[in-house]
């Protein structure tokens, strides 16, 4: 295999990789919105609970 070839190949994996690790990152970031939506609805629970 040439070397050019061989870096097309190469230049692919990293690009899945990229693009496998962006996926993971919107995850997280996904799941820390969720994290925060349910600490907002902890507060307005909490206060909901004060009023009388």
């Amino acid at each position: 295999m040439c070397a050019g070839a061989h870096a097309l190949v190469t230049k692919g994996r990293f690009h899945e990789a990229s693009r496998t690790a962006r996926r993971f990152h919107e995850a997280s970031r996904t799941a820390r919105r969720f994290d925060e939506a349910g600490r907002t609805a902890r507060r307005f629970d909490v206060a909901a609970l004060r009023r009388p």
